[in-house]
C-alpha cells in the first residue's frame, strides 16, 4: 500500500512534507505531524520513567540509550533523575527536545540518526525502545535493529519494549476515532493487513474549523507475544520478564491491556 501522506502547514514545513516518501520510509514526514498530534502525551513520559526506575532498578548515574526517543519524553525525566541519557531519533523533534531539557535543567545528549545505522561500543545499562519504537520496517530490519541495540549494552545490561498490545488493537481500535486534543479534532482511520500482520492508520488533524492541518500515514508491525520473543532471541537477548499496562508486577498481557512491556537482557560473558 503507498503512503498517502499530505501536509498543509505553511513555509519551509509545508515543503519539506510535499516530498515524495516512499511507504515502507514514511516516518520521514512524521516530525511536523508529531507536533501538531503528539505533543499532549507529555504525561506519559512521568508514568513510563517510574515503571523503568521500579522495575530495572538501576541507580543514580546509570547510562541509558532512548532509541525513537521523539523530543524525548522519557529521557528527560530519567535525566532530572540523575541517569545520564543518550536519546536517538530520525525526526527534527530532536530540537524540540533539546529545548524542552535545557529549560528544566536536565542534562541529556539527544542525537538525530537512523536506528538501522546506529552503533556504539556496549557502555549503556539499559537501552530503551519506548512507546511504540520498535516495528516500523521488516521483520528481518526489525531483528538486526534490536541486535544493534543490544550490542550497545553492556553483557547483562537490559533492553525494554514498550508494545502496542495486538489482541486489544485489534478489538478496539480497528475503524475510525475522533478525539479532541488541545482543541483540535484527531481523526484516525485504522486498518490491519493481515498478510503482513500490520496496524495501519491514516491520521488527521484539523482545527477548530474543520480545516486540516496534517495528515499522516502510519505503519506498524503489530507483534503477538510469542513473535515478539521470538524475535528478542533472534536479536542475541535473553527475555527477562514480561509486565502489562506499566504494572511492576510481571504479568502477561490481558484483554483489557493496551501495552505491554518486555524487558530482555543481553548474554553476560561465557554464558
Amino acid at each position: 500500500m503507498r503512503a498517502r501522506v499530505t501536509s498543509r502547514p505553511t513555509g519551509a514545513a509545508s515543503s519539506r512534507a510535499r516530498r515524495k516518501v516512499p511507504a515502507d520510509e514514511w516516518w520521514r514526514t512524521e516530525g511536523g505531524f508529531f507536533l501538531l498530534s503528539e505533543a499532549h502525551r507529555a504525561q506519559e513520559g512521568p508514568l513510563a520513567a517510574e515503571f523503568l526506575v521500579k522495575v530495572l532498578r538501576l541507580p543514580p548515574g546509570s547510562r541509558i540509550l532512548d532509541v525513537g526517543c521523539g523530543w524525548g519524553r522519557v529521557g528527560v525525566e530519567l535525566a532530572q533523575q540523575g541517569h545520564r541519557v543518550v536519546g536517538l531519533d530520525c525526526s527534527r523533534v530532536v530540537r524540540l527536545g533539546r529545548m524542552i531539557a535545557e529549560q528544566r535543567g536536565a542534562h541529556l545528549e539527544l542525537v538525530r540518526g537512523d536506528m538501522r545505522r546506529w552503533a556504539s561500543p556496549p557502555v549503556f545499562d539499559a537501552a530503551l525502545l519506548w512507546g511504540m519504537s520498535f516495528g516500523y520496517f521488516s521483520d528481518r530490519v526489525n531483528v538486526e535493529v534490536l541486535r544493534r541495540v543490544g550490542s550497545s549494552v553492556k553483557p547483562g545490561g537490559y533492553v525494554v519494549l514498550d508494545l502496542h498490545h495486538r489482541d486489544w488493537y485489534l478489538a478496539n481500535y480497528l475503524g475510525e476515532h475522533v478525539d479532541l486534543v488541545q482543541g483540535k479534532v484527531s481523526h484516525d482511520e485504522a486498518t490491519f493487513d493481515v498478510a503482513s500482520g500490520r496496524l495501519q492508520v491514516l491520521s488527521t488533524v484539523a482545527d477548530g474549523q474543520g480545516k486540516v492541518l496534517a495528515r499522516q500515514y502510519h505503519s506498524f508491525r503489530e507483534y503477538t507475544v510469542e513473535e515478539t520473543l521470538q524475535a528478542v532471541r533472534s536479536a542475541g537477548l535473553e527475555v527477562s520478564a514480561i509486565y502489562a499496562g506499566l504494572s511492576s508486577r510481571p504479568r502477561p498481557p490481558g484483554p483489557a491491556d493496551s501495552s505491554w512491556q518486555l524487558v530482555a537482557r543481553r548474554r553476560r560473558s561465557g554464558r
